[in-house]
């Protein structure tokens, strides 16, 4: 059970105990006035019949139950004038309610019996008194106690919000830095390209051209070297760049990419990955993406596609489905079309020791797993 809910219970509890207090308080004091008054053999009957009255009022807690049972009081106060002091016990129920004003009926029997009550005349309206204020105030108690319980699940709910927003804001804030962490790598692999690759071209061309003009036979050989680590050199910076621009590339950034120019039908992409993928399951996923979009564009009638890249405790999950249907009526028909093809998809996903499902139902689907950790 959560907090809110047991300080829920107790608050109902408290409001319980309470007016059970007040009415078993009055019920002292309107016995004792009854007995005082005149003690026979019907004083015991119209104290039991109010305390029934009262646990029907409190079993159940409506106004309108209120109500009838002060009626039925006042009716039985003006034919049985000692019953008029169990009065108090019974508009205890109606002071708390829109009937309050009705209370002032209770001067009908006090008026007709007036002459009875002698002494007792300056007491019951004292009674009538304590009755009201315990009902008011325990109602008042009660408005604040629930007035504090509505701000709390407020507060609770604004703490909520707030730590809701927070964690969106650094989510931000981690994706907005490595959005521009991977920016800034492929700047500097372009840059390394431009200018690098740039020398070395131009000290091989002059190597090259060099060993083409060279006479002297001892000097052809220590150029044909030097060509050989220009080469090698050239090569090296290639791949390392290569392998740069690779480690650079950002899926979500790739993905959103082609689909904003995919324009033969809307795409919607669902995406939820907290860590970020090897890269040949980045690359791999790219791949498959790409296939399957250009399928669904030359076999497919679809009017929406949806791309979903989710995320497993040991797993990622790629699918690409459509609401088409695959022209030529099979799956095996998008084999003869150009490019990697189902086939490619399959030996690109066996690599990474994963699984591969096509579905045609309400559609075509190719559904992707691949696990984490490459062995």
């Amino acid at each position: 059970m959560m907090k809110s809910d047991i300080l829920t219970v107790a608050w109902e509890f408290f409001s319980k105990m309470n007016r059970m207090i007040d009415r078993l308080l009055l019920l002292l004091f309107c016995s004792m006035a009854l007995l005082t008054k005149n003690v026979n053999e019907y004083s015991s009957v119209y104290i039991l019949v109010a305390i029934t009255l009262v646990a029907i009022d409190f079993y159940f807690e409506s106004e309108r139950v209120s109500l009838i049972l002060f009626i039925l009081s006042i009716i039985g106060s003006v034919f049985l004038p000692d019953a008029f002091f169990c009065l108090p016990l019974i508009i205890y129920g109606l002071f708390g309610g829109r009937y309050r004003w009705l209370s002032l009926l209770a001067l009908i029997p006090f008026f007709v019996h007036l002459p009875d009550y002698s002494t007792w005349a300056f007491a019951m309206p004292a009674l009538f008194l304590l009755s009201a204020y315990l009902s008011l105030s325990t109602a008042a108690s009660e408005k604040r106690i629930r007035d504090n319980n509505a701000l709390r699940d407020l507060n609770a709910e604004k703490q909520l919000e707030l730590e809701q927003a927070n964690q969106e804001l650094m989510e931000r804030k981690d994706f907005e830095v490595h959005a521009a962490t991977l920016e800034e790598r492929n700047r500097i692999a372009r840059e390394l390209h431009d200018s690098i690759g740039h020398v070395l071209t131009s000290a091989l061309l002059q190597t090259g051209a060099l060993i083409a003009t060279c006479t002297d036979d001892k000097m052809k050989q220590p150029l044909t070297d030097l060509k050989g680590s220009l080469t090698d050199g050239m090569n090296q910076v290639r791949s390392s760049i290569h392998d740069l621009h690779e480690e650079s590339e950002d899926l979500y950034a790739s993905v959103q990419a082609i689909i904003r120019n995919f324009s033969f039908c809307p795409v919607k992409l669902l995406y939820n990955l907290d860590t970020v993928p090897d890269r040949p399951i980045r690359n791999t996923f790219i791949a498959v993406i790409k296939e399957s979009l250009s399928n669904i564009a030359r076999h497919s009638d679809a009017t929406e596609a949806i791309v979903s890249i989710r995320e497993h405790p040991a797993l990622y999950q790629l699918s690409v489905r459509d609401n088409g249907s695959v022209i030529g009526g099979s799956v095996g028909d998008l084999e003869k079309s150009r490019g990697m093809g189902l086939l490619g998809i399959e030996k690109r996903v066996e690599i990474l020791k994963g699984n591969v499902v096509f579905r045609k139902q309400g559609g075509f689907e190719i559904f992707i797993s691949v696990p984490k950790e490459q062995t």
